[in-house]
């Protein structure tokens, strides 16, 4: 989901900070990016990665395969490639 909301929270998050200093823009865009971001990751993985494992091989191949499907649909259709 990082992958296809990433730009859509930095977008958002920069109309957001427009109006404040640089110093406080450049400060939480990093505590969001690294932060934040990292947070969700390194607490959601081992999450997902349960949830995944009790899968069988042919659902996960099916779930995986649409992931890429869509997150390359969704790349191409707001030109990320």
């Amino acid at each position: 989901m990082l992958v296809v909301l990433g730009s859509d929270i930095n977008q958002l998050l920069r109309k957001a900070m427009r109006r404040h200093h640089f110093v406080v823009r450049t400060s939480v865009f990093i505590l969001i990016n690294a932060f934040g971001f990292g947070l969700a990751i390194v607490k959601l993985s081992p999450i997902v990665a349960g949830q995944l494992a009790q899968l069988s091989p042919a659902w996960l191949l099916g779930l995986l395969s649409a992931c890429f499907v869509f997150i390359g649909t969704w790349a191409q259709r707001n030109r990320h490639v």
